[in-house]
């Protein structure tokens, strides 16, 4: 598996198509009306959605993604037979709980954005290479900022442990499940001064029209790319089921469609960068 990235985007056509067997007992979820709809319908829409409906065109048989809040799907995820998730970020927490797949879509790391209204960030909150040193710092520097916080999503160990560091009082949680309609929409109309974000996310919905300027920074010590899995619940059926969705994965890294699903929702120089960063690592870092 060390050689895993000779094959990733060599666009190289597969002779091979794996094929996933789906069990009798088989469900799986996402939070997320419009990637539930999307991914249903066989509909371009996002990067998460057209990696994923490349992945689920492996399986033995058609399967339907069904849509539940977040606190339900952890309930069902407790159920009997194979029950799974998309498009979740491994971190220790959910390791200890949950079977992961390898990556199903890559996307460029966490930034965190400012309103452009506000005064840009200099030292000592930016290191010698412009970059976030510490949230924490960032928010004892500007003690009238405030930093949107989602209640359910991981941004992966590092961040979690970073925002953790971040006083409550400076904190808006959002509990909503709807990402994108609620969670970006609140930083844009202006209910906080910062938010941590996908670069992808912004590109994939608003393109190059926000309806407001922003700044975004590099966070030091942040991934420079987070990885989408599939996460399953822990049985000897999902991990055997999982074994071989990675065989499907290592086949769809050679396939030009693959690159493509990310390149269509990307800004050529990120979706070049994204290839670069995947080309040199390791599937076991995300």
């Amino acid at each position: 598996m060390k050689q895993w990235l000779l094959l990733m985007f060599g666009c190289v056509p597969s002779a091979f198509a794996a094929v996933v067997e789906v069990p009798a007992q088989f469900r799986l979820y996402s939070y997320d009306a419009k990637y539930v709809n999307a991914i249903n319908q066989r509909v371009s829409h996002t990067i998460t959605t057209d990696t994923n409906q490349l992945l689920l065109e492996q399986f033995s048989r058609a399967v339907t993604v069904t849509e539940l809040p977040f606190a339900r799907i952890e309930l069902e995820m407790q159920g009997a037979g194979v029950h799974c998730t998309l498009d979740r970020i491994k971190t220790p927490e959910r390791q200890q709980k949950y079977l992961f797949s390898y990556p199903v879509n890559f996307y460029l790391g966490y930034r965190l954005y400012q309103r452009a209204d506000l005064t840009p960030l200099g030292r000592p909150v930016l290191n010698e290479q412009g970059e976030v040193a510490s949230l924490n710092a960032l928010f004892i520097d500007d003690p009238r900022s405030r930093l949107l916080v989602s209640a359910h999503f991981s941004l992966g160990p590092y961040l979690d442990a970073e925002i953790g560091k971040v006083p409550a009082g400076k904190k808006i949680v959002v509990t909503t499940s709807d990402y994108y309609q609620q969670f970006l929409g609140m930083f844009l109309a202006k209910r906080a001064e910062y938010a941590v974000l996908f670069p992808t996310a912004i590109q994939e919905h608003y393109h190059a029209d926000l309806p407001m300027p922003v700044r975004s920074y590099t966070i030091a010590g942040s991934p420079a790319v987070v990885a989408g899995h599939l996460m399953c619940n822990k049985s000897a059926e999902s991990e055997r089921f999982l074994q071989q969705v990675n065989l499907a994965l290592l086949e769809l890294y050679k396939e030009q469609a693959f690159l493509q699903a990310h390149q269509r929702y990307m800004l050529p120089e990120d979706a070049a960068l994204v290839a670069r960063l995947i080309r040199a690592g390791h599937v076991d870092q995300y």
